[in-house]
């Protein structure tokens, strides 16, 4: 089956990757995933005082704001081009000093309730 040739044509007019980054993590984006996150949060941590005695190291959530997403993910990326034996050791060094930004546990949480499917009771695979 012949296939014809086309030209590539670039139809976004974002140039610079921080503005490509910026088209997909909008507010309106930010928004879901925080929503998504301190609901899944709740849950978890009221499932968890319902069922057990002890403490969970997370207790002390408070509901994740935009900002701390957006420093969430620039770590993130951040662990990707610096990598390190381990997760800890981020927060170790004072080369990464990457506690002025946000903190180990604070990081910890955020990554231990993160996510974007709004309706824990469908599976994430069935919203593909």
């Amino acid at each position: 089956m012949p296939i014809e040739f086309e030209e590539l044509k670039i139809h976004w007019k974002e140039r610079e990757p921080i503005e490509l980054f910026i088209r997909f993590f909008d507010p309106q984006s930010l928004f879901a995933i925080m929503q998504s996150t301190n609901t899944r949060a709740a849950r978890v941590l009221t499932r968890h005082a319902e069922s057990s005695t002890t403490k969970l190291q997370y207790c002390e959530w408070h509901p994740v704001l935009a900002g701390e997403l957006l420093r969430w993910l620039e770590i993130l990326i951040y662990m990707g081009l610096h990598v390190e034996k381990c997760r800890s050791d981020y927060w170790r060094s004072p080369s990464h000093e990457l506690g002025r930004y946000i903190g180990k546990n604070r990081w910890e949480q955020i990554h231990r309730f993160l996510t974007i499917n709004p309706d824990e009771s469908v599976p994430s695979d069935a919203l593909i």
